[in-house]
């Protein structure tokens, strides 16, 4: 039976998230260009913040370092030392 360890298990996962990632974005784009929606209430127009891009960057950055911060949390106790037998 194949082990697995750690490392390619943590590979395998963000491979997994980032394609769903990439899905994702693929799929919102229309290849149009691109509208905002408004709504007029008494005289006030809002936009929606959603549909802004740099709203979308920062919440990739974001998601980026929560997953970096997940992933190096155990790796930063792990001390591997080799010894050597030498016997006569």
């Amino acid at each position: 039976m194949k082990q697995f360890n750690l490392a390619t298990l943590k590979k395998g996962t963000l491979l997994f998230l980032f394609s769903i990632i990439g899905l994702i974005s693929f799929a919102q784009d229309s290849g149009a260009t691109t509208s905002t929606t408004t709504a007029t209430n008494t005289n006030k127009t809002t936009t929606s913040v959603f549909v802004e891009p740099w709203v979308w960057v920062v919440g990739g950055i974001i998601l980026l370092l929560i997953l970096i911060g997940l992933f190096r949390k155990g790796n930063s106790t792990k001390v591997e030392k080799n010894t050597t037998v030498i016997r006569d």
